[in-house]
């Protein structure tokens, strides 16, 4: 079973790595960085696909009246405006 717990774990540790510098790395950690990042981020969108099918799975978007999963999605991830990058 899936424990939303561990995620908050997860989200919080992959928050303090975003905020580390990398510019000071050497060639061969910053390659192991970029190479562990690129695989955390396929196991999250494998969390993510699979959460993704059972909300589909359960009819939860057609339950709270959206006209396709798609676009419950899109309005269910929809990032914050407070989440917004500043120009």
């Amino acid at each position: 079973m899936l424990d939303v717990d561990v995620l908050a774990q997860a989200r919080d540790l992959a928050a303090k790595c975003a905020d580390a510098a990398v510019w000071s790395l050497p060639d061969a950690d910053l390659l192991a960085v970029l190479d562990a990042a690129h695989a955390l981020e396929q196991l999250a969108a494998t969390v993510k696909l699979h959460a993704v099918r059972e909300v589909d799975a359960r009819g939860i978007p057609a339950a709270q009246h959206a006209t396709s999963a798609t676009v419950w999605l899109r309005h269910r991830l929809r990032p914050a405006e407070t989440d917004q990058p500043k120009c």
